[in-house]
């Protein structure tokens, strides 16, 4: 399986972060929060799977 795995991993637990992710033509494919992966953990892990065309190849 062709995916993009993202983990942002901050380890604070004072500091929330977003994450926003696009693809390389500029499309925004969504804004990820730390509860997007099912749990609060101060951390960011999602998996974005080529089959749906979000995963283009490139440098």
């Amino acid at each position: 399986m062709n995916y993009l795995e993202v983990d942002l991993n901050w380890r604070d637990t004072s500091d929330s972060l977003t994450l926003s992710v696009y693809t390389p033509s500029g499309s925004k494919l969504g804004t990820y929060r730390d509860n997007s992966d099912g749990s609060v953990n101060d951390r960011i892990h999602i998996n974005i799977d080529h089959s749906q065309g979000y995963v283009q190849q490139g440098t």
